[in-house]
């Protein structure tokens, strides 16, 4: 993961059903955590974010979708 292979997906955020923050007991030593993204098909995983990290991409994105509901667009 990461250095020989890397895979980027784009989801619009029309398609984001709800998000999670998981964190597994190593990860909690450390302070990091993954980031699921689930759409209506699939589950997407950003992988070993920093848990204060992890936490404001998933406010950000809540708040992306809240705007784009007030505007209509979803």
């Amino acid at each position: 993961h990461g250095i020989l292979f890397r895979k980027r997906t784009i989801i619009p955020v029309s398609r984001i059903q709800h998000m999670d923050i998981r964190q597994g007991p190593l990860q909690k030593r450390f302070s990091l955590a993954n980031i699921v993204i689930f759409t209506a098909g699939q589950a997407h995983e950003i992988e070993a974010v920093l848990l204060s990290e992890a936490q404001e991409i998933v406010d950000n994105i809540n708040r992306l979708i809240i705007k784009e509901e007030e505007n209509g667009n979803l």
